[in-house]
C-alpha cells in the first residue's frame, strides 16, 4: 500500500516494490496527478509509459533477487527545501539509485547534469545518504539494455534496468535504508562543515582559513 494519502508527503508514490507491481498503473497515475499540479499531456504520457515498463522491471528483481521484496521506490520525490523531482528513486539496501526518465535520445548533457546534480545534493545534504552509494542514472526510452558510464552518469534502457539494479545491489554493503529514514522531517540536513562554521561564529571563535 502506498503513504501518498500522507499530507505531509513529498511524493506523489511511496511503497515496496510488491505493492507497486500489485497497484493498477492508472492508480498510480492518479496519485501522481494528485502530487504534481498542473501535469502537462506530455509528463501524463511519460507516466504513462515508465509506469508500465517500471512494474515489468521490478517484477524481474522479485524473481531474481528475494532481497528485493524489502526495496522501496518513490515516485516524483521533491527534495526538502527544493522544488526538484527526480523521477523515480530506489532503496535498494544500502544503496539509493535515482532514474531519470527521458524520451528519445535523452542521454545529452543537460539529462546527466540533471541527475548528476540530484545524486550530488541527496549525497552532501541528506543524512541517510551520507557514506552511501547515490547512483545517478538516465533511462532514454530508445536506449539500449547494455549499460554505459558518461562522465559518472550511468545509460540505460528501460529493458536493462533490471539488470543494472541488481548489479548495483550486489555491490552495496552497509546497513539499509529504510523508507522512514530516507522521508525523516530532518533527514535533510546542511555539511558538517557548514554546522562547525556556525558553531565557530556562536563561540566566537575565528572560523578556519585555507588560502588555497
Amino acid at each position: 500500500m502506498s503513504d501518498q494519502e500522507s499530507p505531509k508527503a513529498r511524493y506523489g508514490w511511496q511503497s515496496k516494490l510488491p505493492a507497486f507491481i500489485e497497484a493498477t498503473p492508472q492508480s498510480i497515475e492518479a496519485a501522481l496527478s494528485q502530487f504534481v499540479h498542473q501535469v502537462s499531456a506530455a509528463q501524463q504520457s511519460s507516466w504513462q509509459r515508465s509506469i508500465r515498463w517500471l512494474q515489468r522491471e521490478y517484477g524481474y528483481c522479485l524473481r531474481e533477487q528475494p532481497a528485493a521484496y524489502a526495496y522501496s521506490t518513490l515516485l516524483e520525490y521533491e527534495l526538502p527545501r527544493d522544488f526538484r523531482r527526480p523521477d523515480v528513486i530506489v532503496l535498494q539496501g544500502s544503496s539509493v539509485v535515482i532514474l531519470e526518465v527521458k524520451g528519445r535520445g535523452g542521454a545529452n548533457q543537460a539529462a546527466r547534469d540533471q541527475v548528476a546534480a540530484y545524486a550530488r545534493d541527496l549525497g552532501a545534504y541528506h543524512s541517510a545518504c551520507a557514506n552511501r552509494p547515490v547512483i545517478p542514472v538516465v533511462v532514454p526510452s530508445d536506449a539500449p539494455a547494455e549499460v554505459r558510464q558518461v562522465e559518472g552518469v550511468w545509460i540505460v534502457g528501460p529493458a536493462g534496468v533490471h539488470d543494472f539494479l541488481l548489479a548495483q545491489a550486489r555491490l552495496a554493503t552497509g546497513s539499509a535504508i529504510s523508507p522512514a529514514e530516507f522521508l525523516s522531517d530532518d533527514a535533510y540536513a546542511p555539511l558538517p562543515t557548514i554546522v562547525q562554521a556556525a558553531r565557530s561564529i556562536y563561540e566566537g571563535r575565528p572560523l578556519p582559513y585555507n588560502p588555497y
